[in-house]
């Protein structure tokens, strides 16, 4: 007798979801790594994501080792949708009043290319001047003509933002128009732009990088619609019709986890945490892979070869200096000379500090008497997702496996990162205090402000999350969010003026919850939450008081060496 349809449809559906290959997990491995951080510390659940991650980086390195070349490919880099959640069940009568959103920028081409990479790979897959222009008729950096970290690279095509990045962030804004907008019971943003400029309804930062600032424009076009006009003026001030962008000094951004590398203490933490066991296993396991190993050599000799040339003009130019042929510059001025990716997580890979390359003022830089090391996972991975997220050939042998392989060696060494609570303050503290601060005032002033845009990278995001206790060990995708909402559960407009007079936060009845990538987050930090399932609600003082927990306060005091080697 045959068993019934619906029977041999769950053992269908039974058998194909079983995974083709097996990964042995070494529990012992497991329980050793536990160990090791619950005596360093840290909490029970932190500690068994490190160690997941390190087993998850191995069993990778197994499944890759085991398929055939050229046989898989890996999807998981690519842009993520912009996502909502439902209303929070457990307050059915709050109101959504004011949104933080913080994004990482849409696709881009490689920020540190590989040797066989050129411009003319990427020149059709990058905007012209007319969608450029388009860009910035909507939405435009104030003061007019910012200095770039990336702008130098402009001829070069490092880290830039490319056509399909401008649509992933348009998809974006057209899903916060839907959302924010046009759906009823919420639709806190005027429907116009002229209307949002008018009323201040959005306010737009972003971090001095191309790429960031054109993920803005290319969010607010598709929040309001694209608008015409003339090439050649990218540069110019928003007009009364446009949308002002906000980019601060790279020292004074929040949005950087370490700016200009100067916080040494967090330099500190990141190279002792950078050498567990852990970090280390998932780096070799994907430098098992011999196709993985050549592109990390090749990267390497590079590097060297870059080193050597750029000591030897360094040289030139000292003797020069020495001999009266060219005049000493202070340190400002060789600072247009300092060679700075500034955003992504790769830069706290390869340098430990800003680089400059000149010998200007007098002696040789320190850095260009030896060659560099080797690169990281982080540095090998990166140009390998970009030209896998834009359909670009990979270096010959390498497989969408293997570019799954080296994400995950990155993301372990990132958790480990994110697992350390002064690490996490140092990185994100700063950014936290921000939105908190925002929020505060919000519900103490009734700002105006209903949508408030932060434009930064995936190391913003790590930080973030790393802060809030809530980073799961996912690598943010191109296009992914954060997403701050503050709920109004009781009251009906601004707070009693005694209450603002005493500066108490909250008493309106806001309450806040996060949202990464459209999932609703734990706050561990965060006193009271709803469950997540019934919408993960925070009282807003209870947020505040979390951020005036984990921001050191007097950051220059809190990133001083402990050690007394010279980093």
């Amino acid at each position: 007798v045959h068993p019934p349809h619906s029977t041999r449809r769950r053992k269908r559906r039974r058998r194909s979801a079983r995974p083709t290959r097996w990964c042995r997990v070494d529990r012992s491995r497991i329980a050793r790594v536990v160990r090791a951080r619950r005596s360093a510390g840290m909490s029970a659940s932190r500690a068994r994501l490190v160690a997941a991650a390190a087993t998850a980086a191995t069993c990778t390195a197994s499944s890759a080792l085991a398929s055939n070349a050229g046989s898989s490919s890996d999807e998981s880099g690519a842009a993520v949708p912009f996502l909502t959640a439902p209303p929070p069940g457990a307050r059915p009568h709050a109101r959504l009043a004011f949104v933080q959103l913080l994004t990482r920028h849409g696709d881009r081409t490689s920020i540190n290319p590989l040797p066989m990479e050129t411009r003319e790979q990427w020149a059709h897959l990058l905007p012209d001047e007319r969608a450029c222009a388009s860009m910035t008729a909507s939405a435009a950096p104030h003061p007019p003509n910012p200095t770039l970290l990336d702008a130098k690279r402009e001829a070069a095509w490092h880290g830039q933002l490319t056509t399909k990045g401008v649509e992933q962030m348009r998809d974006t804004g057209r899903a916060l128009r839907a959302w924010l907008v046009e759906r009823g019971g919420i639709d806190i943003l005027p429907p116009t732009l002229e209307e949002a400029v008018a009323t201040d309804a959005v306010k737009i930062r972003s971090t001095s990088t191309r790429r960031t600032v054109q993920s803005a424009q290319a969010m607010m076009q598709g929040l309001y619609g694209v608008r015409n006009a003339t090439p050649g003026a990218s540069g110019v001030a928003p007009g009364r019709e446009s949308l002002r962008i906000e980019v601060r000094d790279r020292m004074d951004e929040s949005m950087f986890p370490n700016p200009g590398m100067s916080c040494k203490r967090q330099i500190e933490l990141m190279k002792s945490l950078d050498g567990d066991e852990v970090v280390k296993a998932a780096e070799q396991a994907a430098w098992g892979r011999k196709t993985l190993a050549a592109v990390r050599d090749r990267v390497h000799a590079r590097n060297v070869d870059k080193r050597r040339r750029q000591r030897e003009e360094a040289l030139r130019e000292l003797r020069a200096v020495k001999e009266g042929a060219k005049p000493l510059v202070d340190s400002s001025e060789e600072s247009r000379g300092v060679d700075s990716t500034a955003g992504e997580s790769t830069v706290g890979e390869q340098q430990v500090e800003p680089v400059p390359t000149s010998a200007a003022r007098g002696e040789l830089p320190a850095h260009l008497e030896r060659d560099p090391r080797p690169p990281s996972c982080t540095s090998v991975w990166e140009p390998l997702q970009a030209r896998a997220n834009h359909g670009l050939a990979l270096p010959e042998g390498v497989t969408g496996a293997d570019v799954a392989l080296i994400r995950r060696a990155a993301e372990v060494r990132y958790i480990n990162r994110a697992t350390n609570a002064e690490g996490a303050g140092l990185t994100g503290g700063r950014l936290l205090r921000e939105l908190a601060d925002e929020l505060a005032a919000f519900a103490l002033n009734g700002s105006r402000t209903r949508l408030s845009v932060y434009s930064g990278h995936d190391s913003t995001i790590i930080a973030l999350l790393a802060v809030l206790g809530a980073f799961q060990g996912e690598w943010p995708p191109v296009a992914s969010t954060v997403v701050v909402e503050t709920w109004r559960v009781g009251g009906s407009g601004r707070l009693h003026w005694s209450s603002r007079a005493l500066g108490r936060v909250g008493e309106g009845g806001e309450m806040v919850r996060v949202l990464f990538n459209g999932k609703v987050l734990p706050l561990p930090g965060c006193a009271g939450q709803d469950p997540t399932h019934r919408g993960g609600l925070c009282a807003l003082d209870k947020f505040v008081a979390m951020a005036d927990e984990r921001d050191p306060r007097d950051y220059k005091a809190a990133c001083k060496p402990r050690s007394k080697s010279k980093l």
